[in-house]
């Protein structure tokens, strides 16, 4: 399989990367009825244990929901379990997508938090049922991987960009390529307060990305300018305090942004971006955005 680690890399080796369109028809969320912070994980949860208003909570996840529903995209929302607090960040538990001959798969993540394990296993069921081929990382690999956190398809490519760090080893990100028939971009995340790729980089087309340099080294801000055309340059403070970064787009010409980051907004607007501002206040306490609230539905419906 492909593995590219710098710009050389991606010189000699994208032309022969193959294409896939996988485009969602729909996205998996899970309400926030027993969203709750009780212990730190990462520096946005410093002294947040106890914070969260949970009406508000539900309301900023009702309007990500209609914000969704109004791009066009089905909206499936996974059963509520009370001992799942973090179930409301669907992006950590798998990763889904096409594989090879077009099927609709969903990987499922080996989570480094305890905690968190179990909704593993519910993704695989709920997303077996709504079409996708649940597959595990194989036995014999060691690390932990944590799905569309770490991982992030570029659009149109059958091409993942994966980060290591806290969260996701390299040997892992490999066995993933290997099992989606997929070539990997392997970055390496430096700073604390991006603890996942998707809080520093997302890939709005297959020549667009906005990203933070702070949250990488000079070898992967420099593999990022090289892969993409254009390159959208998310403001560091409002990526600290807004995870700004943590953005969707469906489609390359809609944004959903998480509110309160006016100069990423403008920047992302100059390009000709159409921009949805949401509001995820409450669930930024837990160092949680945007992109980490929902997963792609792919495959016939």
């Amino acid at each position: 399989m492909t593995v590219i680690r710098d710009p050389g890399d991606w010189q000699r080796l994208s032309a022969t990367i193959e294409r896939r369109d996988a485009r969602p028809w729909g996205l998996l969320l899970a309400s926030p009825d027993h969203f709750d912070i009780i212990d730190v994980r990462n520096p946005h949860m410093e002294g947040r244990v106890g914070s969260v208003d949970g009406d508000r909570a539900t309301r900023q996840w009702r309007e990500l929901k209609a914000a969704i529903e109004s791009l066009g995209l089905a909206v499936e929302v996974l059963p509520p379990s009370p001992d799942l607090i973090d179930l409301v960040f669907t992006a950590n538990p798998t990763l889904t997508g096409l594989d090879r001959s077009g099927q609709a798969v969903a990987v499922l993540s080996r989570m480094s938090h305890p905690k968190r394990r179990e909704e593993t296993r519910l993704h695989g069921e709920i997303l077996e049922k709504l079409g996708h081929r649940p597959i595990e990382i194989p036995d014999g690999i060691e690390g932990h991987w944590e799905g569309n956190g770490d991982a992030l398809w570029h659009r149109g490519r059958a091409l993942l960009w994966c980060a290591t760090g806290s969260r996701s080893s390299e040997q892992c990100h490999i066995a993933v390529g290997e099992e989606l028939s997929a070539a990997i971009v392997l970055l390496r995340l430096v700073d604390a307060d991006f603890y996942h790729l998707d809080t520093a980089l997302a890939i709005i087309d297959e020549e667009t990305a906005a990203f933070l340099p702070c949250a990488f080294d000079d070898d992967g801000v420099a593999l990022i300018e090289s892969a993409f055309p254009r390159t959208i340059e998310v403001d560091e403070e409002e990526g600290r305090q807004q995870l700004a970064a943590n953005l969707y787009s469906p489609d390359g010409r809609r944004v959903l942004l998480p509110s309160g980051a006016p100069r990423t907004r403008a920047r992302l607007e100059a390009h000709g971006l159409e921009v949805k501002e949401v509001d995820t206040g409450e669930f930024l306490k837990s160092g949680g955005g945007l992109f980490c609230m929902r997963q792609e539905l792919h495959g016939p419906r």
